[in-house]
């Protein structure tokens, strides 16, 4: 999973489908994330030194993903991380 925040000055917006093709483009598929999210600025956990709390945004990402359309075996995969 790749958790990304858009460039508020951007003129356009990217989307997964241009993510995922761009990263397939440079390096191994395997590695390609399976889900990309886009978060506001104001939505990324972070700590007092800027820094972001990954543990926090973890659980963000699987909520979002938990209340989306997402296959029986991934959201199964899902449930187990988030307890």
């Amino acid at each position: 999973m790749l958790c990304a925040v858009q460039d508020p000055s951007a003129t356009s917006s990217i989307t997964e489908n241009e993510v995922k093709s761009y990263l397939r483009s440079v390096m191994a598929g395997y590695k390609v994330p399976r889900e990309v999210l886009f978060f506001e600025e104001e939505e990324m956990p972070l700590t007092l030194s800027s820094k972001v709390q990954v543990a926090d945004l973890r659980e963000l990402a699987i909520m979002r993903l938990l209340s989306g359309d997402v296959d029986k075996e991934w959201r199964a995969h899902l449930e187990q991380i988030k307890d």
